[in-house]
């Protein structure tokens, strides 16, 4: 009873010699264990991560309304879990996967509360078998941690913890599931904390990183704690009985094998979930991990066996080491990501405009220009990376997670307020461009400044002398790799330009000519206001040229300080110098001119 689609894909891929064994792919199935109690709702017994070669199977059982497990369906499940069988299927599951084990999460709360005997009686009946389990905890009431303080989550934590402790549970160390991945993804900072102090987890699992359609979810590591991914079976909390699923008999295995073998076969590493519901009734999780063992049985020779959550994520990171940094997104623009979001209330908090471009372009200069704007608030200056939020080139920055960066940002005035942030390294940065998009997306400007890099290249060469680099001449520079990386490499612009157009459409996408903001900001900044579709205001009136330091201040404010307008007051370069840095910018320059032109961009002035 195999479907046609995972019949053709797994004999093609024998028909290649496709083998599988334990060191080439790992599994883990997760199934959702039907609810058992009738009250309010919670999750009481949320089970976890049996392993199939190399990996875990996941369970949970929950406590819901009109959808429980008695003492009968009880024995169906330990039955799964010891090698003395009580029916065919689990006999059959125990062949295929010997040591086959359920980890049960539970939710102490609304343990033994029932008004019904028969539920009660399962409880009982699951107590006697816990050594035939392993268990790892949830909450203590259900709750949604996301949505409580520190304190709260903290007594819900400690009174699970007592009563695991009271009814001596073989807790599994060092890994939890959150109720419906609340604060995992979106993270949220409480969450990870109290798990680490209170329970010592440091592996977790959900199926929202980057997002539940996507083609295919990744882990990633927060906080020190290692988040696993999930994908689904094609079984749903609706799904009690084979006659009710779509096409009956044949429609239920066609969605596990389509969904489950199918997912096994195009991704090294998959964990399967079932749902709550599916092992009361006719018990289709059980019907479903049979099926699918049994397939992956008769059509590869992966080997399958059991083992524990830590060695499933030391296997998954040595396949995936690149997932150990998270990719942040908008936790604000999926409603699935909304629901379990820590940071709903801050939505309106992420920044409209990002200022990049090379050191030494004036991106400064730009970005206090723009403060005056009476749309525009800026980002709080941070003093441990030179007033710049550097949270996207700067990898343990981008670690620390969203409430790390939203709080470099003011609370907006008003709803019609823009926020700006710079960071002059951005800029140069290859992971920059992607991690921005994935967080900001189509509603963020990225405003690019740039300046001749002939005149940049002289700028950061006074730059670094200023600063106690003892730089002779520029030929000093050519023959020092260090110095010709920050003076001479930095200026190539082309590639990151091609980058950022590559991650960006054009219309989120402006250019400042760095040569016109020093000798004619005004002109510049209604550019720029035309281009970001402000309301313009007039900059003249704002601006004025302070002829003791050379460039151009705001009024009734300090002007910048000495590390600008340097050019100013240095000797002219030569004409030798000029040519030969000329002669070293003259192909880049060339393909930055074809760049503008291909997407049809107004050209520096310097051009």
């Amino acid at each position: 009873m195999y479907s046609q689609s995972c019949r053709l894909i797994l004999h093609t891929l024998a028909s290649f010699g496709l083998s599988f064994n334990v060191y080439e792919k790992d599994l883990v199935f997760h199934s959702y264990l039907s609810r058992i109690i009738v009250f309010e709702d919670p999750v009481v017994f949320h089970s976890n991560f049996f392993t199939i070669f190399n990996n875990n199977c996941e369970s949970v059982i929950v406590f819901c309304p009109r959808s429980y497990i008695n003492k009968f369906d009880l024995n169906e499940i330990c039955a799964s879990n010891s090698s003395i069988s009580q029916s065919s299927i689990n006999e059959s599951i125990q062949k295929l996967l010997p040591g086959f084990k359920y980890r049960l999460g539970f939710c102490g709360k609304y343990f033994n509360q029932s008004t019904r005997h028969d539920e009660n009686r399962a409880f009982i009946r699951l107590l006697e078998s816990k050594k035939l389990f392993m268990w790892f905890p949830h909450t203590f009431s259900h709750l949604q941690p996301h949505n409580f303080s520190f304190s709260k989550l903290e007594a819900e934590f400690k009174l699970n913890f007592q009563f695991a402790h009271k009814y001596k549970l073989p807790v599994e160390p060092g890994y939890a599931i959150s109720p419906h991945h609340s604060g995992v993804y979106p993270t949220y900072d409480v969450l990870y904390s109290l798990w680490k102090s209170i329970w010592g987890v440091n592996i977790t699992a959900t199926e929202e990183y980057p997002y539940l359609t996507a083609p295919r979810r990744h882990a990633f590591v927060y906080n020190d704690v290692r988040v696993l991914p999930r994908y689904l079976t094609g079984l749903y909390t609706h799904t009690l009985k084979k006659t009710l699923y779509p096409g009956g008999d044949a429609g239920f295995y066609d969605a596990v094998e389509q969904s489950s073998v199918l997912s096994i076969i195009l991704n090294p590493i998959t964990i399967i979930m079932t749902h709550m519901g599916n092992y009361g009734g006719e018990s289709l999780g059980t019907s479903a991990v049979n099926h699918l063992f049994s397939t992956i049985t008769k059509y590869t020779n992966i080997q399958m066996k059991t083992n524990n959550t830590h060695y499933l994520a030391n296997i998954y990171f040595s396949y995936f080491p690149s997932d150990v940094s998270p990719i942040w997104s908008n936790p604000c623009m999926k409603k699935r990501h909304r629901n379990i979001n820590p940071f709903a209330k801050n939505c309106s908090q992420f920044p409209n405009i990002v200022i990049v471009g090379p050191q030494k372009t004036g991106t400064t200069a730009l970005l206090r220009f723009l403060s005056v704007h009476p749309l525009i608030q800026t980002s709080i200056p941070q003093k441990s990376t030179f007033e710049e939020t550097q949270f996207f080139s700067n990898n343990n920055s981008y670690a620390r997670g969203l409430s790390f960066y939203l709080q470099m940002f003011p609370k907006r005035k008003n709803l019609s307020m823009l926020l700006v942030e710079k960071s002059a390294d951005y800029f140069d940065k290859s992971m920059v461009p992607f991690r921005i998009k994935s967080l900001l997306g189509r509603r963020v400007h990225i405003v690019i400044v740039l300046r001749d890099p002939v005149i940049r290249a002289h700028s950061m060469f006074l730059h670094l002398q200023a600063h106690g680099f003892k730089i002779a001449s520029f030929e000093h520079v050519f023959n020092n790799a260090s110095l010709r990386d920050r003076i001479l490499t930095k200026g190539l612009c082309s590639r990151k330009i091609a980058r950022w157009l590559h991650s960006f459409p054009t219309k989120q996408v402006h250019f400042v000519d760095g040569e016109k903001l020093i000798t004619n900001p005004q002109d510049a900044l209604n550019t720029l206001q035309e281009s970001l579709k402000i309301s313009a205001i007039n900059y003249t009136e704002l601006i004025y040229f302070n002829s003791k330091k050379g460039f151009f201040c705001l009024k009734n404010k300090k002007c910048l300080g000495p590390s600008k307008g340097r050019l100013k007051k240095a000797p002219h370069l030569t004409e030798e110098t000029k040519h030969i840095l000329k002669d070293f910018f003259l192909h880049d320059t060339q393909a930055l001119k074809e760049i503008f032109s291909k997407y049809r961009l107004k050209p520096m002035s310097w051009f």
